[in-house]
């Protein structure tokens, strides 16, 4: 399982839930494109999130 560095949570979130997906489809090329999609969805939120608090 390689880890792309694009944040200190990113690894974490990218490992577990790849890997629940590569039981079901057994396809890590196209989970690992998703959780990239996925967790840009997930850090633009959290972004959203922070500026709605103020």
């Amino acid at each position: 399982m390689e880890i792309k560095r694009v944040s200190a949570v990113y690894p974490v979130i990218r490992v577990t839930r790849s890997q629940k997906k590569d039981d079901r489809s057994g396809s890590k090329e196209k989970s690992d494109g998703e959780m990239h999609k996925e967790f840009e969805k997930a850090l633009n939120n959290k972004k959203q999130q922070k500026e709605q608090k103020r």
